[in-house]
């Protein structure tokens, strides 16, 4: 006998790191916003992105941002997105460019 089940329900993702391409950093401790933001990622059961900046003294400022989209893809071009924006409205240096940390 076989039995095959589409129940609509996709996977809970909420509490899930997801694919982590780089271990993540945050200069400021816990309480730095970016872990804040980090935190809200791993927290979302959707389809999520975290990107950041790389980490290299010395610099004057680090990036993040996360975003949620319906698939994958969408949330990593709008994590990415966010996170660029950033470098139009701080004028700083900062280390590289923003790149996906995680996503699911």
């Amino acid at each position: 006998m076989l039995c095959g089940v589409n129940n609509g329900f996709a996977e809970n993702l909420s509490g899930k790191v997801g694919d982590k391409r780089y271990p993540v950093q945050f200069p400021m401790g816990e309480k730095d916003q970016c872990a804040k933001t980090y935190k809200q990622y791993i927290a979302v059961n959707n389809h999520a992105a975290y990107a950041q900046t790389a980490i290299a003294f010395p610099v004057e400022a680090f990036f993040c941002a996360g975003a949620v989209g319906s698939t994958k893809v969408e949330a990593e071009k709008e994590a990415l997105k966010r996170c660029r924006s950033l470098f139009k409205r701080y004028k700083m240096t900062v280390a590289k460019n923003c790149q996906i940390y995680a996503s699911k």
